[in-house]
């Protein structure tokens, strides 16, 4: 049972770097985002300057706001099979894990 737990804990903390990394790209692109306004009235640009990187930059954001719900859904898989190989729960990270509703993962509608 040992090798399994070192296995378990081996992931556990694979996934939580993977995690905080999308967290951190997340926090990242909101700061360019934020920034883009600023700057262009700064530089005295029309807001048509700076138009097509936003909006590019709106689809980085969907789309690793999408990749973490993926994430958070491997995340509940990985705990499934940690249960199905007997092992219980192993601690690792913060310990508050609400539930996410089905609504809000990604690729799932209400």
């Amino acid at each position: 049972m040992e090798v399994r737990e070192a296995a378990a804990l081996e992931i556990a903390a694979a996934l939580f770097a993977g995690e905080e990394a999308l967290d951190n790209s997340l926090a990242s692109i909101a700061a360019v985002m934020s920034r883009f306004p600023a700057t262009r009235a700064r530089a005295g640009l029309s807001i048509a300057h700076g138009q097509q990187l936003l909006e590019a930059a709106g689809e980085v954001t969907a789309l690793l706001t999408e990749a973490r719900g993926k994430l958070w859904t491997l995340h509940q898989k990985l705990e499934a099979t940690q249960r199905q190989v007997g092992l219980g729960h192993v601690a690792y990270g913060p310990g508050d894990k609400p539930e996410f509703p089905a609504a809000a993962r990604a690729g799932e509608r209400a």
